[in-house]
């Protein structure tokens, strides 16, 4: 996953204008991925992008990495000539409304937004 966000008006930027290894800012995105049976390796990597001017805000950027096993219920209703689905459903804990999914740079969607 890589998410950007603004970086709060009240958290400071990071020292020498970088997150060191294993530091990362304070607010980050809260999110779990659905359906997971097994986890193996996550790992979360922080960029600082300083703004070009007084105008703009700094950017937090986050590229979060998961290595997870699913579970996906298997329709076998045309078994063994089918293709099977994946989803992955990943909830947000901060308002939906709080964030923008961007599509890829083809124009195709990044997800479906359900909300509750």
């Amino acid at each position: 996953f890589i998410f950007m966000w603004e970086l709060p008006p009240w958290e400071a930027a990071p020292k020498d204008g970088r997150y060191g290894s294993g530091e990362g800012p304070e607010w980050v995105p809260r999110y779990r991925i659905k359906q997971v049976m097994e986890t193996g390796l996550t790992e979360s990597n922080y960029r600082f992008i300083p703004s070009s001017s007084q105008s703009t805000p700094h950017l937090v950027m986050a590229e979060e990495y998961h290595q997870v096993t699913l579970f996906e219920p298997m329709d076998l209703t045309v078994f063994p000539a089918d293709c099977q689905g994946l989803t992955v459903d990943v909830e947000l804990k901060q308002d939906i409304h709080e964030a923008e999914l961007v599509p890829f740079e083809d124009g195709t969607p990044l997800a479906d937004v359900l909300v509750d």
